[in-house]
């Protein structure tokens, strides 16, 4: 990322620490084949992760909505699908960043664009159920920016995010 204020501009290669990760999708298929679904999906992908950065005193709490298109084979036992789309990504980043001359409690929200990609398969448990196991990549650029008086913090990252997803899938 990159930290940057009235007398700092500094730019560090910075890895994440892996967190805890929740998600949903809320979607539909299309162009059904007999009874088990469509071959074309739509949806809309929620998920809540933090990123954790290694050496800067920083959480960033990340929650993406992406508009996601899906392909998948409608089999009867098992379901493998792909998927890709565009979101927003919502960033929360609290933290201190004293050790680059800035403020020590920078706070901050951003709201910008990204795209997300996803593999995975689904094993029908009923005509509506399913136990599924998803791996999600989500690449996205942030800006954070803190106001304290005089002074403007920013902090700004470039984020390619890889978590798996598995659970059960309510099909109505």
């Amino acid at each position: 990322g990159e930290v940057s204020g009235p007398d700092v501009d500094t730019t560090i290669k910075e890895q994440f620490d892996s967190s805890f990760v929740a998600g949903a999708r809320f979607g539909a298929w299309f162009l059904e084949s007999s009874t088990h679904g469509g071959w074309i999906g739509f949806g809309i992908d929620l998920a809540y992760y933090k990123l954790l950065p290694e050496t800067i005193d920083m959480e960033i709490v990340v929650v993406p909505i992406v508009a996601t298109l899906m392909f998948r084979y409608p089999g009867k036992y098992f379901q493998p699908y792909l998927g890709a789309g565009f979101g927003l990504f919502i960033g929360d980043a609290d933290g201190d960043l004293s050790d680059f001359g800035l403020t020590s409690n920078f706070d901050s929200i951003s709201v910008d664009l990204g795209w997300g990609l996803r593999a995975g398969f689904a094993f029908p448990l009923h005509k509506r159920a399913a136990l599924f196991c998803e791996y999600r990549l989500d690449g996205f650029h942030q800006e954070h920016s803190d106001d304290h008086f005089w002074n403007e913090d920013t902090f700004e990252y470039d984020a390619m995010v890889h978590y798996g997803l598995a659970g059960i899938s309510l099909r109505f």
